[in-house]
């Protein structure tokens, strides 16, 4: 009789432990999934998001300073001093300083030079000119030196990107690289890039 009660005090005491247990790891599982899908939802936050197809991928792939691209043009927005190193009314300099002559120019009639700066994205060197639109929209205007095979030839086509709120434009010729990044539609961007020229 002693023992029967004694089994059954150790039988209800392992299935009172046993259920403690369970729902330990029940609780253990579902903050590891959570934590899971922040990390996912975080790492998604700061990549790159781009449409996904063959041309964007490769693209991706092989000019690792698309990012960088739209930290500058975002960064840029936000500079206590303004957006710009060089006055649209020493532009000159600038050309001079970074050997880029002629530099890039949106020619849309609402869209007002502020000034430019010299960029850096890896190993190539660039310049950066700031538009501002009736809109009060800022449009900045990138002419990237590439090297080698750093940016697909992609001479003619226009590759188009968003990065949370910014929309992007890019083309190469020949050796250089032309970006606009805005937070417009791609629609007014696709516009604004075919009215640049050089300066």
């Amino acid at each position: 009789m002693r023992m029967a009660a004694a089994v059954a005090v150790v039988t209800g005491s392992f299935s009172l432990w046993l259920g403690y247990r369970v729902v330990t790891l029940q609780a253990q599982l579902a903050t590891a999934e959570q934590f899971v899908e922040q990390a996912m939802a975080d790492s998604a936050s700061t990549a790159l998001a781009i449409t996904l197809t063959p041309t964007e991928s490769l693209l991706n792939q092989q000019w690792s300073g698309l990012l960088q691209l739209v930290q500058d043009h975002t960064g840029s927005l936000v500079r206590s001093q303004g957006p710009v190193d060089v006055a649209a009314t020493d532009l000159d300099a600038l050309s001079a300083q970074l050997e880029q002559i002629p530099l890039p120019a949106l020619t849309a009639a609402q869209a007002q030079l502020l000034g430019g700066s010299p960029c850096q994205f890896g190993d190539a060197q660039g310049v950066r000119l700031t538009y501002q639109l009736s809109n009060n929209q800022t449009v900045s205007v990138y002419r990237v030196n590439l090297k080698g095979d750093q940016f697909p030839e992609l001479s003619g086509t226009y590759v188009t990107l968003k990065h949370h709120t910014v929309n992007l434009i890019l083309w190469r010729d020949q050796d250089h690289l032309y970006a606009l990044a805005a937070e417009l539609p791609l629609t007014d961007l696709q516009t604004l890039a075919q009215t640049l020229e050089p300066i």
